[in-house]
């Protein structure tokens, strides 16, 4: 995390851009959890489950608060329902729900472009500085180093920490944010079913974690042995004709190929865990659904806690705190898989 750090002091010139990210990753949250929260208006006029309620109701305190809203909502579906009928009611509500998510999709595009706009310029301020590092070396410097392993880190492991360090910025600040406002809504919905999804979701969070710290040593591995093979690209392409003077054709290729074949098993390894990320968040994922699904309906069968509305609206947006917990695991990965390539970045 040390290195994260360091990298990301090259993004301090960009402050600019880095505000407009975070205010445009808070407004597609916002406008994701609204256009949900439309789901409920729109069941109950469907399904006709609005409660008549003729006049509006006092707020108590927080915790009446869900009562109030309820009573609330159900005032003015009945006073709208009253004024102009269901059906163009419904019109206006789906009309708000797409206002929404277009709102949404663009603060999504806006925030996409300030941390693309980051993210390039941090690759190119970073390529500057190796660069200019290279020409205040030392020559000795250069007597020790494979120049292929100098390239290496100028090319493949900038981009590296252009994709696998910055791109997880955005994911940090966005995922964390979506999934503590929409568990705040959710416990708003039901307190005792969202206890039970916090309870779950630290649960499934330290298992992908675990899995997660496996995955720097062989990402570091294959930097190496990467470097290792452009080092002797270079050096067999340079030396050509004293390689086919010596006949030294097949066991130049012969210490080629055993160096790729290392780079094939440390990759492996490394994309094997990355992509373990995924199907584990998701099968983890899927049983905390059922059991949501399980004790939610409890509530509805039993107990008369919960309304079908708010439970299938509960659903959706426990979906919406699955998948940036799902990107957030995916970021972590990617955190660690990019350490690899700024310690080698930083050490120059």
């Amino acid at each position: 995390m040390k290195q994260y750090l360091k990298i990301l002091r090259f993004a301090l010139p960009y402050s600019r851009q880095i505000i407009l990210s975070i205010f445009f990753n808070i407004g597609t949250v916002l406008f994701s959890l609204a256009s949900i929260t439309t789901l409920i208006p729109i069941l109950r006029i469907i399904f006709n489950t609005a409660k008549p309620q003729t006049s509006p109701v006092e707020y108590t305190g927080i915790l009446g608060l869900k009562d109030y809203l309820t009573g609330q909502l159900n005032y003015k579906m009945y006073t709208w329902s009253e004024a102009i009928g269901p059906q163009r009611m419904l019109f206006y509500v789906l009309l708000v729900t797409v206002g929404l998510f277009l709102l949404k999709n663009l603060f999504r595009f806006l925030g996409a472009i300030a941390i693309t706009y980051i993210k390039n310029g941090v690759e190119r301020d970073l390529r500057a500085s190796l660069h200019k590092k290279f020409l205040e070396l030392p020559i000795a410097y250069y007597s020790e180093r494979r120049k292929g392993d100098l390239i290496a880190r100028f090319s493949t492991d900038v981009l590296d920490i252009q994709y696998a360090v910055l791109s997880s910025v955005h994911r940090l600040v966005q995922d964390p944010l979506m999934i503590i406002l929409t568990l705040g809504i959710l416990i708003l919905f039901s307190a005792k079913l969202t206890l039970l999804v916090i309870v779950l979701l630290p649960i499934s969070g330290f298992i992908i974690s675990r899995i997660g710290k496996t995955l720097k040593k062989p990402a570091q591995a294959a930097k190496q042995e990467l470097a290792v093979l452009l080092s002797q690209l270079e050096e067999h392409i340079s030396g050509i004709q004293i390689i086919k003077s010596y006949v030294a054709e097949r066991r130049v290729h012969k210490h080629f190929s055993d160096s790729n074949q290392r780079y094939f098993r440390y990759m492996n390894k490394t994309m094997f865990r990355r992509d373990l990320s995924s199907p584990v968040s998701e099968v983890l994922g899927a049983l905390i659904l059922v059991v949501i699904v399980w004790y939610g309906g409890n509530l509805i069968l039993n107990t008369n806690e919960l309304e079908a509305d708010f439970f299938i609206t509960y659903i959706v947006l426990f979906y919406q705190v699955t998948v940036p917990a799902k990107s957030l695991s995916n970021a972590f990965y990617d955190i660690k898989r990019g350490e690899a390539s700024a310690d080698r970045v930083l050490e120059i």
